[in-house]
């Protein structure tokens, strides 16, 4: 979304973007609409909370997608590549006794 030399272009965008969300969201609030639960109504409404914690990262990932398609769709794939922000590292500090080697290496040397 950095193309701010086309204003129209970046409204149009945002547009079918919230569109887009606007779908995705109203398409899981029509399942849990048709939710019937035989029971008392706060089981109903505990059971709701957990389907809707249990979605959230679902939906999340669906629009995240939504965005990169639309986003390529406006501007392009030179646009639709951003800097993704570097992930935290799982493994320890110290980088053991091949830093850098391919597994084919470490093998050779312990021959």
């Amino acid at each position: 979304m950095e193309n701010q030399r086309n204003p129209d272009l970046v409204r149009a965008f945002e547009k079918e973007l919230a569109a887009a969300t606007f779908s995705i969201r109203r398409r899981y609030e029509r399942e849990y609409e048709r939710f019937v639960f035989f029971g008392s109504e706060a089981a109903r409404e505990a059971f709701l909370k957990q389907w809707k914690e249990a979605d959230e990262a679902k939906l999340a990932m669906e629009l995240e997608d939504a965005r990169v398609q639309i986003n390529l769709n406006y501007f392009g794939p030179e646009a639709a590549i951003e800097k993704a922000p570097a992930e935290e590292s799982t493994r320890s500090a110290s980088k053991g006794a091949f830093p850098g080697f391919s597994w084919l290496r470490r093998v050779a040397a312990m021959l």
